[in-house]
């Protein structure tokens, strides 16, 4: 099945030498594949002019597919068929071809990973992430996102002896296409989840802490719900904005010396925070890139989830020869004023 990531353009092409135009019918939906298709979201048309005609389609899926987390893990996926149907000028539209049946993620490709077509795809991956390392607070739930689209098993190890496994099936409900299989590492410690035995992802549980780790939840590359932590200490600020304005203050041919000549309307703010990741080995370098990159992030303070931005525009990435010991430091904003002004 063809695997769309909505972030980064995804081109179709048809080739006919025969007919003058092509049109394309683009099915955009949740429920169960193919049996819940309906009617074509979109119908494209254009004229073949040197046999080959190409479509871009990945802007029209975005409309239709917004990551949300509120503290629970659920699928976001939608449901991308198309189907061609030529014609000619002189006889109207042939008959329509075959469907193409594919799945849309939120996700995205880099430059260098050339352009993302049905015979280069994305993100292929089971496991939805792209680090074989994860550092995880030892006393919280520890989150894998995977995508369901296969019989295959994946085992929880610790010092190379099974303690859980999970057996996926291949799932046709959007709602059920990307699961969140999770374990309780502070009653079943682990340190290694296999993956269909062949793709190794290591744990590292980090049980004592300083600081009050913070949970930054983002939407990765490949469209998923990741989880980093982030373990040093953090700080918070406040800023606020407003109009300003002079009163009037006079009555007849007197004023109030109490009341404000410079007067301040629709004054509201935001919070900021600084937090710190605590050491990470090198190869969680890809992982603060992808956050960086994330256009949806949240942050859990005091057992609630908030929306965040982050306003951190650069990063420079360490090393272990250059460096040492890498840790990183970023800088957020929630997104929302204090005040509730929502109407």
């Amino acid at each position: 099945m063809e695997k769309i990531n909505i972030r980064s353009p995804y081109f179709i092409k048809y080739t006919d030498a025969v007919n003058d135009y092509v049109k394309l019918e683009l099915f955009i939906y949740d429920g169960e594949t193919v049996t819940d298709r309906g009617a074509a979201t979109y119908t494209l048309q254009k004229t073949i002019p040197v046999n080959v005609v190409t479509f871009e389609i990945s802007e029209l899926i975005r409309d239709y597919l917004d990551v949300q987390f509120s503290g629970g893990y659920s699928s976001f996926m939608i449901w991308v068929d198309y189907r061609f149907t030529p014609g000619t000028i002189a006889s109207g539209d042939g008959t329509p071809l075959a469907y193409n049946v594919c799945e849309a993620y939120d996700g995205y490709g880099y430059f260098n990973e050339g352009a993302q077509t049905p015979t280069n795809q994305y993100n292929e991956d089971l496991a939805l992430i792209s680090n074989d390392i994860i550092y995880h607070y030892a006393s919280e739930q520890l989150y894998l996102p995977v995508r369901k689209d296969d019989t295959y098993s994946i085992v929880a190890k610790l010092d190379g002896v099974t303690k859980t496994t999970y057996n996926m099936l291949e799932e046709l409900d959007y709602a059920d296409r990307v699961a969140y299989p999770s374990w309780n590492t502070t009653t079943t410690p682990i340190d290694e989840l296999i993956i269909d035995g062949v793709r190794s992802i290591q744990v590292e549980l980090i049980e004592e802490c300083k600081y009050e780790p913070i949970k930054v939840t983002f939407v990765n590359k490949f469209g998923a719900l990741q989880d980093i932590w982030f373990f040093k200490n953090n700080s918070s600020s406040i800023s606020a904005k407003s109009t300003d304005y002079k009163s009037n203050l006079m009555v007849n041919d007197t004023y109030s010396t109490t009341s404000h000549q410079n007067t301040t309307l629709n004054i509201n703010g935001s919070e900021k925070l600084t937090i710190n990741s605590g050491f990470y080995p090198e190869s969680y370098n890809e992982v603060f890139k992808q956050l960086l990159l994330s256009e949806k992030v949240w942050i859990l303070v005091d057992s609630v989830t908030y929306p965040v931005k982050i306003t951190s525009k650069s990063l420079k990435f360490k090393t272990q020869l250059n460096e040492k010991l890498i840790e990183y430091a970023l800088d957020l904003e929630f997104s929302n004023d204090i005040i509730n002004n929502i109407r």
